[in-house]
């Protein structure tokens, strides 16, 4: 059947459709705003697609076509890889008596503003054509959303923006057009980033959360620059209020004081980065008595559901942030 799929280039219209159930999150309840859509597609339908991501996902790794500083929904790659290297270079500036700012963007809808030509643009540039391209494509070409509340569907309603909600697919299609915007950091502001022996880091990525990261407030004006400039090529917009900035070291501080950027982004001590908070003055090694105490919580609630478990295991499982605190201070 999935062969049949891929040579035709189609997916049956019974097979692409989504039922979404709104799932209440806060306050009144007959407000729709205050529920979170959660879409759910055919299970035939998903296993086609993550059949069709692995495949992707291949390529792409082997033929070293993903950019450097994405590490969202990769291969043997997630947040500590994002939290290890802002922490290094927080503490590597530190060190060298130098200037760190890091700018946090907040994109506003992200997964759901995307022009899909831009996706299958994006694809062909990286050499995906033919019978995957249109298997690709066929995912989107009919997909259909309907609303499920109580047992009962609604009327399905085609989508025409924005990639599949709960699709495996989705993370890896949208990390391959989001990763232009390293791309364009480098070409637009060459040896704006922290220098290091690889060359120059403008950004860090994870999925939709992206640092950028800069040795001057002119670099880093010319970064937020380069990134509106792509963040607008490609649909997406900037949410000003959220987009905010950081500045490690006292001589960093010092000079944002008072500063004004372009795009409104504003200064705090503290902000927390793919669930760590990293205050200015330490960056994350304050983080660990928090994380220590979660641990705990965790290890407490695996012992009342499973029963007693190993010592050994406990004690390595217990011992974990210490370890990991020794690998993420550099001194």
């Amino acid at each position: 059947m999935y062969n049949s799929w891929f040579q035709a280039g189609a997916v049956p219209d019974a097979a692409n459709v989504s039922l979404v159930t709104p799932v209440y999150k806060r306050e009144d309840a007959a407000q729709p705003s205050n529920y979170r859509p959660i879409a759910v597609g055919e299970p035939v339908t998903r296993l086609y697609a993550a059949l069709l991501n692995a495949r992707l996902v291949g390529f792409t790794e082997r033929a070293g076509l993903r950019a450097p500083s994405q590490a969202g929904f990769r291969p043997r790659l997630s947040t500590q890889h994002q939290l290890f290297c802002l922490q290094h270079l927080v503490d590597r500036a530190t060190h060298l008596r130098q200037p760190l700012f890091c700018c946090f963007l907040d994109l506003k809808g992200a997964y759901d503003r995307i022009r899909r030509a831009l996706l299958w643009q994006a694809l062909q540039r990286l050499g995906v054509h033919g019978r995957m391209l249109g298997a690709l494509q066929s995912l989107y070409s009919n997909a259909e959303y309907a609303i499920n509340v109580g047992g009962r569907r609604g009327v399905g309603v085609r989508s025409t923006r924005g990639v599949k909600q709960g699709c495996p697919l989705s993370p890896t299609v949208f990390g391959l057009l989001l990763e232009g915007l390293h791309w364009a950091l480098l070409a637009g502001a060459p040896g704006a980033g922290p220098q290091l022996a690889c060359g120059s880091v403008p950004d860090l990525g994870y999925a939709d959360d992206f640092c950028l990261l800069a040795t001057s407030l002119a670099h880093l004006q010319r970064l937020l620059d380069v990134a509106h400039g792509f963040l607008t090529s490609v649909g997406m917009e900037l949410s000003v209020c959220k987009t905010c900035l950081m500045a490690f070291g006292v001589a960093a501080a010092a000079a944002a004081e008072g500063a004004a950027w372009s795009c409104g982004g504003m200064r705090l001590e503290q902000y927390k980065y793919l669930g760590v908070t990293f205050p200015a003055a330490t960056g994350i090694a304050v983080a660990f008595p928090a994380l220590r105490g979660r641990l705990y919580a965790s290890w407490e609630q695996l012992r009342r559901h499973f029963g007693t478990l190993h010592d050994g295991l406990r004690n390595e499982f217990l011992h974990l942030p210490l370890g990991l605190s020794r690998v993420l201070r550099v001194n």
